[in-house]
């Protein structure tokens, strides 16, 4: 998935420090994109506080992935949605 997501978010002009955090951070976002992927292909389409229930993930961290998976062709929202923790709706989301 490295190659797919391969984008850093520093700067050129920025210093050495802020590079090293953005490679940190790019590592940490593919290994998030790992457990969203690997926990729809065992469990089947899920919402975000369902993905977030069977993971050591937060939603706001698999709010943060789904867009990612869906511009690279790996996931998609199913068209449902399901009531979420804080009583409003959420997309559900599956494999591709």
């Amino acid at each position: 998935m490295q190659t797919q997501f391969s984008h850093t978010h520093a700067r050129t002009t920025d210093p050495f420090t802020s590079h090293e955090a953005a490679e940190q951070a790019l590592s940490l976002s593919d290994r998030h994109r790992w457990i969203i992927l690997a926990a729809l292909k065992e469990y089947g389409a899920m919402s975000k506080d369902e993905i977030a229930n069977v993971t050591d993930l937060n939603g706001i961290q698999i709010a943060r992935r789904l867009p990612d998976l869906e511009k690279a062709n790996l996931a998609r929202p199913t068209g449902e949605t399901r009531t979420s923790e804080s009583g409003r709706q959420e997309r559900v989301w599956e494999c591709v």
